[in-house]
């Protein structure tokens, strides 16, 4: 009988993995008290420990049965092995293989939010050099669905970098080649989860009045780097707008002495104000912009400005009444849906569309 049984979790399998789960839970439950485990005084723990990374080791991040990552997650409660179970991970990623990109990022996404369920972080030696140096391979990748995947692994984890690894990230990010390749990417969904990150993780500045980010205060965004941020989509906005008026202004003269259009280009005609009447500091007009732009404008401003009286209210919460803040609430959970999920390439539904913008809404 023993033999049989030594011979199953030799193979390292399945079996071996249900072993090593329920053991696991087996040792947590006859610690009373909430006390924490003493691991490295449990028989066998360094055995079992030492079986698993191995196997971690050897498996591909894509073929992790069920089985292994239940006990991955189950071994995280001793939040020390976080350092080798992501740094080997990570390790295995390729960016030119989607496949591994997603097994691996839900992997570590599954192990941080376990620590952060339980109210812990990441050890104080872990390395995050090698964190950073994966994501910013990652995020100069060209598939759009590995920028999309780690975009939005970083606007769910963004918080538990530590806070020099959190800025060294940020501005990396809002440095020239990266921001305005994810800003106007050609895929809607690189936009908007990048939009998304810029707005609730970097705009907000980690003030966590409405809960996107932990109570302990964990995830504070410099506000220098919000304001760096700021001034990176106002930049591109002029330049496209100057760009688009050069353009205008080309064609129309080129229509003056007689030539036509060049290939592909519409015929001159004059200068509208966008959707919302913006117009520029000097009086004149603003010419027609890229979608993508003009929501980014937009999101920015709306959810910055609809933030900021939000946080007003809760400093000034003993002398307003219930009914504003649930107003309030309201127009910040409607602009949310209507500039950054309807207005970058999650439409709404087309009923509600045609209520929200109907007059007098």
């Amino acid at each position: 009988s023993d033999g049989y049984w030594r011979q199953r979790l030799s193979k390292r399998g399945h079996c071996f993995f249900t072993f090593v789960n329920e053991w696991v839970c087996l040792v947590r439950s006859m610690q009373h008290g909430g006390e924490a485990v003493p691991w490295d005084l449990i028989p066998g723990y360094d055995r079992l420990v030492r079986a698993f990374l191995l196997e971690v080791r050897r498996r591909p991040v894509a073929h992790w049965p069920e089985s292994m990552q239940d006990a991955a997650l189950a071994l995280l409660g001793n939040e020390r092995l976080a350092q080798p179970f992501i740094a080997m991970t990570l390790r295995k990623v390729n960016c030119h293989k989607p496949q591994s990109v997603s097994a691996g990022l839900d992997l570590v996404s599954a192990w941080l939010f376990s620590l952060q369920e339980r109210g812990a972080s990441l050890p104080a030696a872990f390395d995050f050099e090698l964190l950073l140096k994966r994501l910013r391979s990652l995020l100069s990748a060209d598939h759009f669905k590995v920028l999309t995947w780690t975009l939005i692994f970083l606007h769910n984890h963004l918080h538990m970098l530590s806070e020099e690894a959190r800025s060294t990230l940020l501005m990396w990010l809002s440095g020239e080649g990266h921001f305005e390749r994810l800003l106007l990417h050609w895929c809607h969904h690189v936009r908007s989860v990048f939009l998304h990150l810029i707005v609730f993780k970097v705009i907000k500045r980690g003030q966590h009045t409405i809960g996107y980010f932990p109570p302990n205060g964990a995830g504070v965004v410099p506000l220098m780097l919000a304001s760096l941020y700021a001034r990176r989509i106002e930049q591109v906005q002029q330049h496209h707008i100057d760009l688009q008026r050069k353009s205008a202004a080309d064609a129309g003269a080129r229509l003056a002495r007689g030539g036509a259009p060049a290939a592909g280009e519409h015929p001159a005609r004059p200068l509208s104000p966008p959707r919302g009447g913006a117009s520029r500091p000097d009086g004149c007009a603003l010419g027609p912009t890229n979608p993508t732009l003009c929501y980014a404008i937009s999101t920015f401003k709306q959810l910055a400005d609809l933030m900021a009286k939000f946080d007003q209210f809760n400093e000034e919460s003993k002398v307003r009444t219930s009914y504003h803040a649930a107003a309030l609430g309201a127009r910040l959970a409607v602009a949310w849906r209507v500039v950054v999920v309807g207005g970058l390439g999650y439409p709404l539904p087309p009923a509600r569309a045609r209520a929200l913008h109907a007059p007098g809404r």
